[in-house]
């Protein structure tokens, strides 16, 4: 194997490296994302409600 070669194999391996990185984050974020929308993380009706329920107590 000359060295041209070697270097093309280095360079190919690299970009499915790369490339597959890069996908799986791509991934990662769309996972953490649709996560996130499942449950809010904050609700003021709740909230609300609670602070209501105390005063009148």
């Amino acid at each position: 194997m000359d060295h041209d070669s070697l270097i093309l194999a280095i360079e190919l391996c690299a970009l499915f490296v790369f490339g597959g990185l890069g996908l799986w984050r791509m991934y990662q974020k769309q996972q953490m994302s649709e996560h996130a929308s499942d449950a809010p993380s904050y609700d003021m009706r709740r909230d609300g409600e609670r602070l209501s329920s105390q005063r009148g107590d």
